[in-house]
């Protein structure tokens, strides 16, 4: 199909598109369109909705009143045929009904009339109803030009004057449903009925006429003669949840509705199962097989294939119609740091399948029971309910022998489960989870309400106040950030064809529902926000995180994946996956590409292909780097850890080449990673960590590093990362971060202060001049960071990733999101599981949570059941020693714990092929962060503890103070002078 020119006018371009042009025109596009050359001619195809009754109403008083002076209040003149109010009244309303009549006829035979294979009856064809099926959002051509209808009017006047009695008083009623229509009309397209009410019943209705079945459905008003002539059609909704869980004033539901003939024409409605089928769920079988029949599981996963598929195809002709992300938004920046892989888009659309199917199974064998949706996911974890091969091949991963190095992608760390830590892997949960239908719906209140907007819970509990820390560096947050990125990533679900685009693209409204992609839960800001109502705000994007199958493929609730491997192994350093490595590295010495700069001896990351695919830059000649993680650009302080790891990776491999010069550019490469890896496990374990959770809590419960060697590596630990570490308390760190960040000259001139939205995926900071990276390190280990409270800057609040706007996007706001899309259980939940008391009031929280903020969270949730967990987790005092309270502290300890005791590769394990022996593992332990950026940078005085601010108890030393700031002295790694390997 030839594609036409949407900045010319269409309609002389009619004919590229005439032998598929019924397709074309029932395919929506959400654009504007030009129908003729001449602005005279264009302008009178516009008529602003307010015309219509600006115009009609008049008349309908006119004609209403004389008719009414006519043949009810006109005393002793009346004629012979006069009326009482009530007759009167029936004539008006029996003009309603004929133009309801009318309205439908026109609408069926006239509007959508065929128009053949003729030009000129296409022609006529769009310009009287096709223009509305192709762009039905353009407001300006909604309803009816007045002057038009008059004529047409007056035209049919004349045959109802023959036929009707009283044809005034009954064309008076026509004219009130006619403009009763038009107003339906336009607001059907544009307006936010609530659930419930018929305006919204229609809307619904109305939209399985534009966008799935233009052949049915004809009522707009009404859909009365719908059914007199059989062309009803049942709105139902189903969920995806296939279940529309989540109402608000402007957020309905995702693709969580389906009509029924769509289902229908993709896979059969479904009849229950036998009436006994409760029985099936007390049912406990020690058998390995199902319960439920085979023919039963395939009929669900085909047609979760199916449905899947046709999402898909939806998704992708929505983004073609120029349902898209624009340039230079908000939801662009964010999507560049967040595109989903290549090599995991099977395993989404898998998992999408597997999730669709579950709930079809869910609907066959719960319709006609009080089966709850939590005995049904119990019941499904009990029984091995898997599918064929044809549709999910369950992981199996074949480890050959005992390799000295660890893998890229993270398989074959333990021997016994390769799957576990591996790039893509599910996360694991250590809570319940909370989705509204125990599948995939986003969850709601207990009392089935939805839960507290988002943006709500941010603007009123986490203040817009900066408060900086006593005692830590804008470093320590960074270290947080860059750890973060080194265990976590999870991706937004994207189409073939981009990014996923849910609000219109200024963010003045939320996309309507039939533009959607089932994906997008968009974030509806309030009509009295204090920051978005000055800029029009009233949407934020927000979509889904990509999903995948379990293990085994079991069939049961979403499990969302991680992008990156588990283990804290510098994946954002050398990449998770092969293919990312080895475009990282330059063949040559073991070393990592990188790339000089005049007047500077040490290297830079290199750069990208394709800078403007993935910064955002006000120059194309400003630096955009590659790095092992797609979020390197992300902040320019972010892009320094990054470099600063580089830097060290190729001194230590320019090292270990003069050491063993018979060492080849695998063996240095593979040497030189693994001490890179074994100095960030170290600072992050015996400096990072004890400064924000305290030094005896992690002694207590084991995760901080014995003095020497470890034999602390269980294979029956799980290392994966656990969905409320990562999308729940890790998220802390969002609260510690500062407005500013600083560059400190070495001449001790005055400092600058750089607002962190200024520089959102633009690292130009770094190389402004010979010394600004230099100047930006010593800013980030003299600037301090937040204070660890309830307390976030509009920067990450208001202006997130905001390009050249004046607004962003909601890091807490999202947060808050990003937990309820994960179906993370709630606070109360994941206090239980720390061991805390369960509570049952909000006052039960008194012994975690202040006083005050315990009034706050009453005032927005309904139950103490309800309460997020980054929201009640953020609540709670901070343990004496750390920087989180209790629930949080829990969940992060369990996790380092698992990550060290569950990586066979962590740096300090024993009697291992690849331990470190012991002369080297003395000298990896006297890393640290200040000789890491001695090392590194121009640098010559630091403190000797850089999470820590200066003061009389870490006061900065010389670099080449040794005793002070201790180095790793590698010759510990030199072998025999004809050693090969």
């Amino acid at each position: 199909m030839s594609r036409l020119d949407w900045s010319k006018p269409i309609l002389s371009q009619i004919h590229k598109i005439a032998p598929h042009y019924d397709k074309w025109v029932n395919t929506a596009v959400y654009r504007k369109c030009r129908l003729f050359e001449s602005s005279i001619m264009e302008s009178l195809t516009f008529t602003p909705w307010y015309i219509v009754p600006m115009f009609w109403i008049p008349i309908i008083i006119y004609l209403g009143v004389s008719q009414f002076m006519t043949y009810v209040l006109c005393g002793d003149s009346c004629p012979a045929d006069s009326l009482t109010s009530f007759q009167f009244l029936r004539h008006i309303v029996f003009g309603i009904i004929i133009w309801s009549l009318l309205e439908y006829s026109v609408h069926r035979w006239v509007f959508h009339f065929d128009p053949g294979s003729s030009l000129t009856m296409i022609q006529i064809h769009f310009l009287l109803h096709g223009l509305h099926h192709k762009v039905p959002f353009d407001g300006l051509r909604q309803v009816f030009p007045p002057i038009p209808a008059l004529v047409i009017g007056i035209m049919m006047f004349v045959p109802a004057w023959c036929i009707f009695s009283y044809p005034i008083i009954k064309t008076t009623g026509g004219i009130i449903g006619y403009l009763i229509y038009d107003m339906i009309h336009f607001y059907v397209h544009h307006g936010s009925p609530k659930d419930g009410t018929y305006l919204y019943a229609m809307k619904r209705y109305h939209s399985n006429h534009h966008f799935l079945n233009h052949n049915k459905a004809f009522g707009i008003s009404s859909n009365i003669w719908d059914h007199v002539f059989k062309t009803f059609v049942h709105v139902k909704k189903l969920g995806f949840g296939l279940q529309c869980a989540t109402v608000s004033a402007c957020f309905d539901c995702g693709w969580e509705f389906l009509f029924e003939d769509l289902l229908s024409d993709v896979c059969p409605i479904f009849e229950s199962a036998s009436s006994a089928i409760k029985d099936l769920f007390l049912f406990s079988s020690t058998e390995e097989e199902s319960p439920i029949s085979s023919e039963l599981i395939t009929e669900s996963l085909k047609c979760g294939r199916e449905l899947s598929r046709e999402a898909k195809k939806r998704a992708n002709q929505l983004v073609k119609n120029g349902v898209t992300l624009e340039a230079c938004t908000p939801a662009l920046l964010h999507f560049f740091s967040t595109k989903l892989p290549k090599d995991a888009k099977k395993a989404s659309e898998t998992s999408h399948e597997l999730l669709t199917a579950t709930k079809i199974l869910q609907m066959k064998l719960c319709s006609n029971s009080d089966v709850t949706p939590n005995t049904f996911l119990s019941f499904l974890e009990s029984q091995p309910v898997r599918p064929h091969e044809l549709y999910c091949k369950p992981v199996n991963i074949k480890c050959i022998g005992c390799n000295k190095y660890r893998s890229i992608d993270g398989t074959c760390n333990n021997l016994q489960h390769p799957a576990w830590g591996r790039q893509g892997a599910p996360f694991t949960r250590i809570a319940s989870t909370r989705y509204a239908d125990g599948i995939y719906a986003m969850p709601v209140a207990k009392s089935g309400r939805p839960l507290p907007n988002p943006r709500l819970l941010s603007t009123c509990l986490f203040l817009d106040r900066a408060i900086s820390s006593r005692v830590l560096t804008y470093l320590n947050m960074q270290w947080g950030q860059f750890i973060t990125h080194d265990l976590i990533f999870q991706v937004m679900e994207t189409t073939d064809e981009g990014g996923i685009q849910c609000c219109l693209g200024d963010g003045r409204d939320v996309l309507p529902q039939e533009m959607q992609n089932d994906k997008c839960i968009p974030i509806c800001v309030p009509e009295d926000d204090p920051f978005y109502r000055h800029h029009g705000i009233k949407c934020l994007n927000f979509v889904r995180s990509v999903t995948t199958p379990r293990d085994d493929c079991s069939l049961g609730h979403a499990e969302q994946m991680n992008t990156v491997t588990s283990f804290l192994d510098g994946s954002p350093i050398y990449g998770s996956d092969t293919k990312t490595a080895h475009k990282l590295r330059s063949k040559s010495g073991g070393r990592l590409r990188e790339e000089k700069r005049k007047n500077c001896k040490l290297g830079f990351l290199p750069s990208v292909d394709d800078k403007l695919a993935v910064c955002d830059l006000r120059n194309i000649s400003e630096p955009c780097y590659l790095a092992g993680d797609s979020r390197i650009n992300q902040t320019p302080t972010l892009a320094v850890l990054h470099t600063l790891l580089l830097r060290e990776h190729n001194r230590v491999a320019d090292i270990l080449s003069n050491l063993n010069p018979l060492w080849t550019d695998e063996k240095l490469y593979q040497e030189a990673r693994k001490i890179v890896i074994a100095e960030i496990q170290h600072i992050t374990y015996q400096e990072w960590l004890p400064l924000n959770f305290g030094e005896s809590y992690l002694r207590y419960y084991r995760i901080s590093p014995t003095s020497l060697y470890s034999r602390d590596y269980n294979e029956d630990v799980n290392p994966g990362i656990i969905n409320g570490f990562g999308t729940g308390a890790l998220r802390f760190l969002h609260t510690v971060i500062p407005d500013t960040f600083m560059s400190c000259p070495k001449s001790q001139q005055a400092a600058y202060l750089y607002k962190l939205s200024d520089y959102y995926f633009n690292p130009s900071l770094l190389e402004a001049h010979t010394e600004s990276f230099d100047d930006i390190v010593r800013g980030i280990v003299t600037h301090r960071s937040g204070e660890s409270d309830p307390h976030c800057t509009g920067e990450i609040t208001n202006l997130l990733f905001k390009s050249h706007n004046k607004w962003g996007l909601d890091l807490i706001a999202m947060d808050i999101q990003r937990g309820r899309d994960h179906g993370l259980g709630s606070y109360n939940d994941y206090r239980e599981t720390c061991g805390l008391q369960r509570a049952r009031t909000f006052q039960d929280l008194a012994g975690e949570i202040s006083q005050d903020r315990i009034n706050a969270l009453s005032k927005f949730y309904e139950s103490v059941d309800d309460i997020d967990l980054f929201v009640g987790g953020a609540m709670e005092k901070d343990v004496p020693g750390s920087i989180l309270g209790q629930t949080f502290q829990c969940i992060v300890a369990e996790q380092f714990y698992r990550t060290r005791i569950g990586d066979r590769y962590f740096y300090d394990n024993s009697e291992m092929p690849h331990s470190f022996s012991s002369d080297q593992l003395k000298e990896i332990k006297k890393a640290s962060m200040a000789r890491l950026i001695c090392d590194n940078t121009g640098v010559k005085h630091i403190q000797r503890k850089a999470f820590e601010l200066e003061s009389s108890h870490n006061p900065k030393y010389s670099c080449d103070d040794y005793n002070a700031i201790p180095y790793v002295d590698l010759t510990a790694w030199k072998r025999p002078k004809f050693e090969i390997d």
